[in-house]
């Protein structure tokens, strides 16, 4: 205890794991909970009500045609949430088998409106953001391992004022189709869960294996900080790759990832 009976003990971190109705969204759950339980976190479930979704409810611009009967007609509003309210459940039952033997906080939380600005408005409380490489998001580029990010995703990555990690999680996805995992590394706590979150996505991958880059102010605090993330990973049975040292700016960043 500190002086006035503060606790020194450190706020627990929290992971949001983003949440849709996609048919690999349990996976997603799965390894967001395992990595929760890597860092000791809590874990909150997210499951946003698409308001642009809504609000082609009772628009009587928006037609339908069935490709049977050829015969067009409305989208009810009512029909638009009670969908939503069935994928909500459906969520809510997965993201439950998946936290039941968790040993920390779980929470599970419903809002309406957009991806982005939802988490963007929710970040405070937030330590790190998962969300999914499902098939909606996400596609393989032909005869290249770089992959397409939806515009969703992309502003969820942008507009983010913490760390997300965007998990693959698609099991037709060919085998090392992202490489190695990378991790800038600057010795704070958040890049510290970064490097353990790392290795559990190199565990679930199997072969792929983890490049630490330090960020730091010079060449000699950067082995130093490469020495501290030896020593993290080889905990979780991981020797990680250090990259060599690069002025810590974007332009000298980039092409390392690029690399």
């Amino acid at each position: 205890m500190s002086e006035g009976g503060a606790s020194d003990t450190p706020p627990r971190r929290r992971l949001l794991v983003a949440l849709d109705a996609a048919d690999d969204a349990q996976r997603l759950l799965d390894a967001a909970a395992e990595m929760a339980q890597r860092m000791n976190a809590e874990l909150t479930g997210l499951f946003v009500e698409d308001a642009d979704l809504i609000g082609l409810g009772d628009n009587p611009l928006i037609r339908t045609v069935s490709a049977f009967s050829g015969v067009s007609g409305g989208i009810r509003r009512g029909t638009i949430e009670q969908v939503l309210r069935r994928q909500v459940a459906t969520a809510r039952a997965a993201f439950e088998q998946a936290t039941r033997n968790s040993r920390f906080g779980t929470s599970f939380e419903v809002r309406r409106g957009r991806l982005s600005s939802t988490i963007e408005a929710i970040a405070d409380t937030t330590d790190i953001i998962v969300v999914r490489r499902g098939a909606s998001n996400v596609e393989h580029v032909a005869s290249s391992r770089r992959a397409r990010v939806s515009a969703a995703t992309h502003r969820v990555v942008m507009a983010a004022r913490r760390s997300v990690i965007v998990l693959d999680v698609q099991s037709g996805a060919p085998e090392r189709a992202f490489g190695r995992v990378i991790v800038f590394y600057d010795g704070s706590g958040e890049t510290e869960s970064a490097l353990i979150a790392a290795a559990d996505i190199a565990d679930r991958r199997g072969n792929d294996g983890i490049s630490v880059v330090p960020i730091a102010a010079n060449e000699a605090e950067a082995k130093g900080l490469a020495q501290r993330a030896v020593e993290i990973l080889a905990r979780y049975g991981r020797r990680p790759e250090i990259a060599p040292y690069v002025a810590p700016d974007i332009d000298a960043l980039c092409p390392v990832c690029a690399a």
